[in-house]
């Protein structure tokens, strides 16, 4: 086999992996957009650590250890400082955001 198609296998067997961590995190809780578009205003619509304005969903207790896809283990972070991260459960979000956050159910 080429480089190329042993490459290509391996980003396969990566989604897969993806996928299934992804449908596993799903069945302990899953959000909706309008409670994520919801979180998103109550946090500014940035980063919680750096405070870009480009950001994406991280998972506070990662999928792949067991974290959910509930709107409880969200967090608005840029891709740098969701790697910057890595496995470890840090919540940037107030502490008070749970009694705060109104979203439509």
């Amino acid at each position: 086999m080429s480089r190329y198609y042993d490459g290509y296998l391996k980003l396969q067997a990566a989604r897969r992996i993806r996928s299934a961590r992804l449908s596993a995190a799903r069945k302990l809780a899953k959000h909706t957009p309008e409670q994520w578009d919801a979180l998103l205003d109550l946090v500014g619509r940035e980063c919680l650590r750096c405070g870009a304005d480009a950001y994406l969903k991280d998972h506070i207790l990662p999928i792949y250890l067991g974290g959910s896809d509930g709107i409880e283990n969200l967090q608005p972070l840029c891709r740098q400082c969701n790697s910057a991260k890595g496995p470890e459960a840090i919540d940037y979000r107030p502490e008070n955001w749970a009694s705060t956050f109104r979203y439509a159910k």
